[in-house]
């Protein structure tokens, strides 16, 4: 059906709704407990209930309120089931005329996909295993006027995905659990550092000249002043004058902007997170970065991957799976020279040919910037050959001076 018939459809539902005194956008419900709430209020009730006998439907628990957004319906004769999703979780629910009664069932039969109920009824648990809520009530809270994206093929549209974020939210249970996963990883982050006593800082965000980083800024009029300012590139210098100012441990985890190309690895708006120390090496810093990696991967939890009703998981949090591959965080994690993994790449030592580097790599089909030295040579080779290959965690170390011109060198 065309999205101009669907919404006149709604609107008509919306009509009938009127017709039996129902409002289409209703705020007196609160939930009593999320969609996972509930399905823990079931299992504690299960082991203290007894066990259903063979043939029998299992008892019903305690009363609860839940509320979310139809995203599955079908009726059946006089009953109802739905699931409704919420943040990063979806329950079924169950509607009977017979528990609901004439009016509020008139009301289940005008539900679509993307309407956000309330229901208040009791937990059990389905002959099929399902943990499910057995409506008592149930209040239309939204009627949505477009439907959601198609739920087993979601947002095919790449472009749209990325544009609109709130549809590929809604179309995917699995994106929502990506944004609550960003958001447990920076609170690992920041309890690691924060445990670690490192103070947490915010440094300008507009600057008088960018840098910190090789990049092109963005470029913003500053009226009082009658002058051009910068939307920063890196964090790093102002973190650095903290420690000339006197803190040992500093960091920060905040916007950046870079006026470059966009793809999915790279977006011209993203999160750094930089900390400095001072007496230490790059050695330490080593061990506070696996740290915060092994930290964030523990508070994320096991893996989990989808299934009807719930989710299996996955043993250890450190070995977790991405593209059919296994990715292991178990430190000590390996730490190798760039110099080391060009040759094992290349197959010769370019310590070797350091000052031919840049024709040698040309040669062997690297692209290099016009006027590129061996450290430049050298890091492309790195880059355009071996990065990729990378799996497992791994500490590149030594890059060349050429290319690091902030570091100390070796």
């Amino acid at each position: 059906m065309p999205a101009d018939d669907l919404t006149a459809e709604r609107r008509r539902k919306i009509d009938e709704l009127a017709a039996l005194g129902v409002p289409a956008y209703n705020v007196d419900f609160v939930p009593s407990v999320t969609l996972d709430g509930a399905r823990r209020v079931l299992a504690d009730f299960e082991a203290s209930a007894p066990a259903p006998a063979d043939g029998e439907d299992a008892a019903e628990g305690p009363d609860v309120r839940v509320a979310g957004r139809v995203m599955q319906y079908r009726q059946q004769g006089r009953s109802c089931f739905a699931h409704i999703e919420a943040e990063d979780d979806r329950l079924q629910v169950w509607m009977r005329l017979d528990r609901v009664g004439e009016k509020q069932f008139a009301v289940v039969k005008l539900l679509d996909l993307g309407d956000i109920v309330g229901v208040r009824g009791k937990v059990m648990r389905t002959r099929r295993g399902e943990p499910t809520v057995v409506a008592d009530e149930v209040t239309l809270l939204v009627k949505a006027l477009q439907p959601p994206p198609e739920k087993y093929h979601g947002l095919q549209d790449q472009e749209t995905r990325y544009r609109k974020r709130y549809l590929d939210l809604l179309a995917s249970v699995e994106q929502r659990r990506h944004f609550a996963a960003r958001t447990t990883v920076v609170r690992a982050l920041r309890r690691t550092l924060d445990g670690r006593g490192f103070l947490e800082t915010e440094t300008p965000i507009l600057q008088p000249i960018p840098g910190g980083g090789h990049a092109r800024p963005f470029v913003t009029h500053w009226n009082a002043l009658h002058t051009d300012v910068y939307l920063r590139i890196a964090i790093e210098l102002h973190l650095k004058r903290l420690l000339v100012g006197g803190y040992r441990r500093v960091y920060e985890m905040g916007r950046v902007f870079r006026n470059e190309g966009l793809s999915p690895r790279h977006n011209p708006e993203f999160t750094m997170l930089e900390a400095y120390e001072a007496y230490t090496d790059y050695n330490g810093m080593r061990e506070l970065t696996e740290s915060l990696i092994v930290d964030a991967a523990n508070a994320l939890g096991p893996q989990h991957s989808d299934e009807e009703g719930g989710t299996v998981p996955c043993d250890d949090p450190l070995r977790r799976s991405f593209s059919g591959r296994e990715l292991v965080l178990t430190p000590p994690f390996r730490a190798a020279r760039m110099v080391d993994l060009v040759a094992q790449a290349f197959g010769f030592d370019p310590l070797d040919a350091w000052d031919e580097l840049p024709d040698r790599a040309r040669s062997l089909g690297v692209h290099l910037p016009p006027g590129a030295g061996p450290g430049t040579a050298l890091t492309e080779m790195y880059e355009q050959r071996v990065e990729n290959e990378l799996w497992d965690p791994t500490f590149v170390l030594d890059y060349p001076a050429e290319v690091s011109p902030l570091a100390r060198k070796r």
